[in-house]
């Protein structure tokens, strides 16, 4: 499921980077940019398929560890592995749109741009 969210992300990546190239003005709307919902729902769309193939990559390794080192003593019931299944999908939601919150202290933790200061 994540791997396939990955995939509409890039295609709609690409669709948004076409339209960028052919306008040919990117920088003087870039701000809008980064401000519209579109910029918005593609970063929790990354945000869901990236973490969330890693999360189910993960989980499955442990399980699969848990198994294969107590040479199939410790058997993991079904609904135990739905569970945690569900929580990290819980927490992987919650993650990608902890960004998007506008809220001060939020806004502040996730920012959009760079300060150099030259000498």
């Amino acid at each position: 499921l994540f791997d396939m969210l990955m995939g509409v992300y890039q295609a709609l990546l690409v669709f948004a980077t076409l339209v960028i190239k052919f306008k040919g003005d990117y920088c003087k709307f870039d701000r809008d940019w980064r401000a519209s919902n579109y910029c918005i729902l593609l970063g929790i769309l990354y945000t869901l398929s990236s973490h969330g193939s890693l999360l189910s990559i993960v989980h499955l390794s442990v399980v699969r560890a848990i198994t294969l080192l107590s040479n199939n003593t410790i058997y993991i019931r079904r609904s135990v592995i739905l569970c945690v299944s569900a929580a990290l999908l819980c927490l992987n939601v919650i993650n990608s749109i902890i960004p998007v919150i506008p809220l001060p202290f939020v806004q502040d933790i996730f920012r959009t741009e760079i300060y150099l200061t030259y000498p």
